[in-house]
């Protein structure tokens, strides 16, 4: 800036302090998202959580489990470009943008389930690309993106409400990925001795550490015990279990620890029984570290309650602000069975807007859905 003859003020252009200007806010964006992205996570040990004296037990049996009858078989066909197709194994349900969708690991197609209870294809075939799957087994998703999880790929697909894949990321069969508006939690392909990466749940994407210390280091046995399972809140809680235990870790949306919950019932002390303990050593006879999950599947809701099955029954744990207590337990009897036999729970999702819940899995030939009322 400068003075001319008339006293008028002349503001000249330097380019080399506008790209300086340009550079510092570049860099300013970089580090903030550094600093508020890749601060230290909680840290936590699984021995630790185990060891904590304020962990709650609920014991299941003292609840007899109510039989759903009332069932809706959904078709098994599908609609694409007003073509009527047998889908193939239905292997995992979510809720994303306000729809049911399911995932046929057969056809490595996804589908939505429309407002007549008839599936419609929506994106997916088999194959190598953009939108293309090799193993398509499990479904998850937040606000904004579905994550699609492809086991022979050791991928996880992330698409878009256009159904867009904008990003993947490698994981691996010891957990299901699960995401909320702020974190993506997934294994990735490289082994390492916690249960869970984090990545960052928006462009780009990136991984930001590690989670909760495991049980069995690496390259020890038994293996069963780096096997997880988690579910996610539309409030950002995240619900994990480790598969062949009986025991339920609660975290807030910035994974700090809130509640330990033991489960115990006569089916449980069966299924723990017949595991191997979770000490680390290096057997290598598959009789005698061999484990089995202790749940099928789980979800956590946005008042906090919990869902969670184990085996052929639904348990509704009520959150009444403080703890946990057990409210009902459900058998769903299988409507296209003549003896009422229930189904078992593998993998489910429930709909807190409709009321409703579907199970599909692998120990379920179709789509199947019921109404259901939490009190």
């Amino acid at each position: 800036m400068k003075l001319d003859s008339s006293n008028k003020i002349l503001v000249t252009f330097n380019p080399f302090n506008a790209y300086r200007v340009i550079l510092l806010i570049i860099l300013y964006a970089f580090f903030y998202s550094k600093i508020t992205y890749s601060q230290d996570l909680p840290q936590y040990s699984i021995l630790e959580l185990l060891a904590d004296t304020n962990i709650h037990e609920i014991n299941l049996d003292v609840v007899e489990p109510l039989e759903v009858k009332d069932g809706i078989s959904i078709p098994d066909t599908y609609l694409q470009n007003g073509q009527r197709q047998f889908h193939g194994r239905l292997t995992s349900t979510t809720i994303f943008n306000g729809d049911l969708l399911v995932a046929d690991n057969t056809n490595q197609m996804i589908y939505r389930l429309n407002e007549n209870d008839e599936l419609e294809y929506v994106v997916g075939r088999s194959g190598r690309g953009p939108g293309e799957f090799l193993d398509l087994y499990h479904l998850a998703a937040n606000e904004n993106y579905l994550f699609a999880q492809d086991r022979r790929n050791s991928k996880t697909f992330i698409l878009d409400k256009n159904f867009n894949v904008v990003h993947e990321i490698l994981t691996s069969l010891l957990a299901k990925t699960v995401a909320t508006n702020d974190f993506i939690f997934h294994t990735g392909i490289s082994r390492i001795n916690d249960y869970l990466r984090i990545n960052k749940s928006s462009h780009p994407f990136e991984e930001i550490g590690t989670f909760l210390e495991q049980i069995i280091p690496i390259g020890m046995q038994p293996g069963g015990y780096r096997f997880s399972r988690s579910a996610t809140s539309i409030n950002g809680e995240l619900l994990f279990a480790v598969n062949p235990m009986s025991y339920l870790f609660i975290f807030d949306k910035y994974l700090t620890h809130i509640k330990s919950i033991r489960l115990t019932s006569t089916e449980i002390n069966t299924i723990l029984s017949n595991n191997a303990p979770p000490i680390p050593t290096m057997e290598t006879d598959l009789e005698k570290i061999r484990v089995a999950n202790v749940f099928g599947d789980k979800a956590i809701l946005s008042n906090r309650d919990i869902l969670i099955s184990v085996r052929h029954t639904l348990y509704h744990l009520k959150f009444n602000g403080s703890n946990y207590k057990l409210k009902k337990a459900y058998k769903f009897s299988d409507p296209n069975s003549d003896d009422s036999s229930p189904l078992h729970l593998y993998g489910f999702t429930f709909d807190e807007n409709s009321n409703r819940i579907c199970i599909a899995s692998i120990f379920v030939t179709e789509l199947v859905c019921y109404p259901l009322i939490l009190e």
